[in-house]
């Protein structure tokens, strides 16, 4: 079986026109090519077979969407519940504890409204040698401050260096600087899902499940953090949704994101699986903790719209 991946889906919107997304009507289209010709488990049969996915019949596929996005209810949820299909939903908890953007979601919505380069030379100008993690990433410092020498995507290499290469300490600093020096008008409340849209959700047969509290890369964070990041994204969930299933989605995805501290804290918490991002289709050997995901995009209907290709 195979577990396919989305973000965000919506209609173009002039107020942030570099923004990436799939469109609303290639997600329609998408879904009739799986209705076609692949089959959508039940959730019953999911939740029935969940220690034996590869039971289930081999063409079968469940559908998740990562980030708690409002465009998740007013698209998503909305097209599921006419077809009389259901989804997985990741959220992550911070906005609904600070009223605050998640740090991925700042960078979003800075590269939706604005081209990389220019932010990128306002990241030139407030960045110091010392604020990247360590010496061995002299190259990332150096194409900050040579930009000139280097070939490359300023997009890729701008969400590159604020996700991973910033040192935690001050991250938070530098991406609010950047996020409240050129956004001016953004609303939080029309970004995220709120409590009632997600109980609606769940209600209705949807699975909500926990993607931390703030996004972060969890193999980079302490015992303490990391489990904070699980234990408190489970609660705020746990108090919207009677009954709610603990599972779990990995922030970013892939082996780095993760470690064995990972592992044992979401199994303290009686998580019942989790889903990494892994090209492939489930199979008998992989562990239900780290199930892996296809991005929507390796499908028919599935190219996201990009600014640059149009």
């Amino acid at each position: 079986m195979k577990f396919i991946m989305y973000h965000y889906i919506q209609e173009f919107n002039s107020k942030i026109p570099y923004m990436n997304f799939l469109q609303i009507n290639d997600f329609r289209k998408q879904l009739d090519y799986f209705q076609n010709n692949f089959y959508f488990v039940s959730k019953k049969e999911f939740l029935n077979n969940i220690n034996n996915l590869t039971d289930l019949p081999e063409n079968s596929i469940v559908l998740t969407f990562d980030d708690g996005l409002k465009c998740h209810y007013e698209y998503v949820f909305k097209e599921l519940k006419s077809r009389n299909l259901w989804g997985i939903f990741f959220i992550s908890t911070k906005p609904y504890v600070d009223n605050d953007y998640l740090n991925v979601h700042k960078i979003h919505l800075l590269l939706g409204q604005f081209k990389a380069n220019i932010i990128l030379d306002k990241l030139r100008e407030i960045v110091k040698p010392n604020d990247l993690i360590s010496c061995e990433n002299q190259i990332e410092l150096d194409k900050l401050i040579y930009p000139e020498k280097y070939k490359y995507d300023d997009e890729r290499e701008l969400k590159k260096i604020l996700n991973y290469f910033i040192k935690s300490d001050v991250k938070d600093k530098i991406i609010n600087y950047l996020f409240n020096f050129f956004i001016k008008d953004c609303d939080i409340n029309n970004f995220y899902l709120s409590k009632k849209e997600i109980k609606e959700m769940s209600d209705l047969g949807m699975i909500i499940g926990s993607h931390t509290v703030n996004h972060y890369v969890l193999s980079s964070l302490s015992y303490e953090q990391q489990e904070y990041e699980i234990k408190n994204s489970y609660d705020v969930l746990d108090s919207i949704i009677e009954n709610n299933i603990h599972c779990f989605c990995f922030p970013y995805g892939g082996k780095n994101v993760y470690n064995n501290t990972t592992l044992e804290i979401l199994k303290k918490y009686n998580t019942l699986f989790g889903i990494d991002v892994n090209s492939k289709d489930v199979e008998k050997t992989d562990d239900i903790s780290t199930l892996p995901r296809y991005d929507c995009n390796e499908f028919k209907y599935g190219k996201i719209y990009n600014y640059k290709n149009t």
